[in-house]
């Protein structure tokens, strides 16, 4: 089972403020859960956003 964390958890794994992080929500940029009310995003999810966030560094 993957493990759920809620979104200012993910904001703070990102480093990037929990208003932003609710705006990719919102944007649907990120996949999410829900569980009732509670919106809960996969750490699978926060990896993937990173992996398709990355540059390549420069060869020299």
């Amino acid at each position: 089972m993957p493990k759920l964390v809620r979104v200012p958890e993910a904001a703070e794994l990102l480093s990037i403020s929990p208003k932003t992080m609710w705006a990719y929500v919102a944007a649907r940029k990120i996949d999410t859960v829900r569980i009732g009310r509670s919106v809960r995003i996969p750490t699978s999810a926060i990896e993937r956003l990173i992996e398709e966030g990355m540059t390549p560094a420069r060869v020299a």
